[in-house]
């Protein structure tokens, strides 16, 4: 084999390297996404806007004894929701729901916080929450989607630093390993990249 040749294959070798790791990583990034700290007792737990079903865990880690304390998120209300309302259509709030699941799973309502004013980001979501959390909680264990844990961890140990910020992903949410194989968890696997890669960059929405 001549010159031509033996870089003709040192570049196919190259090419076929690099498609091997991005298909790899392609495979792998929503089980990066999703790596959980271990719970661990805390002094409040946290619901995560988005999914009313987070809420179901919480509620498990609540009568286990993990956090006296339960705190929801409240995202904003959806425009075409509010375009519903003036025809009298009143859409659930997330907050509401997740508040009738923590009840409805053993959560006295007497032990369950409004965690903030309607938000639009999890960047303003945890903003708000470090503002409306008192300082005794130092140890929080937040529950979010499975696909959302590390973002979340990365917003909120930076929004709260004088704080022990624990993730753990819901098991409520099914998360295939053959992720691109179900509609909703693709797109909010696809979305959460475009996310992270967003905040990194700068960006930020608030509703205020």
């Amino acid at each position: 084999m001549g010159p031509r040749g033996r870089k003709l294959r040192r570049w196919l070798l190259g090419l076929g390297m690099s498609v091997g790791l991005a298909v790899a990583g392609v495979y792998y990034f929503p089980q990066w996404l999703a790596v959980s700290d271990p719970v661990a007792p805390a002094d409040a737990l946290i619901v995560l806007g988005g999914d009313a079903t987070r809420a179901i865990d919480a509620a498990k880690y609540f009568r286990q004894g993990i956090a006296p304390i339960v705190y929801i998120s409240q995202p904003v209300v959806e425009a075409s929701f509010r375009r519903l309302e003036e025809f009298g259509i009143i859409y659930p709030r997330e907050a509401d729901v997740a508040r009738a699941v923590l009840i409805a799973n053993g959560v006295p309502e007497s032990q369950i916080r409004s965690g903030s004013d309607p938000v639009i980001s999890t960047v303003e979501e945890a903003e708000a929450l470090e503002r409306r959390l008192p300082e005794s909680a130092q140890r929080v264990l937040l529950v979010t989607s499975p696909y959302h844990v590390r973002r979340t961890r990365f917003i909120f140990r930076r929004a709260m630093p004088g704080r022990v910020v624990s993730v753990v992903a819901s098991t409520a949410e099914l998360y295939p390993r053959r992720w691109w194989t179900r509609q909703d968890v693709a797109r909010a696997v696809v979305l959460e990249g475009m996310k992270f890669a967003f905040y990194l960059l700068g960006g930020r929405f608030y509703a205020h």
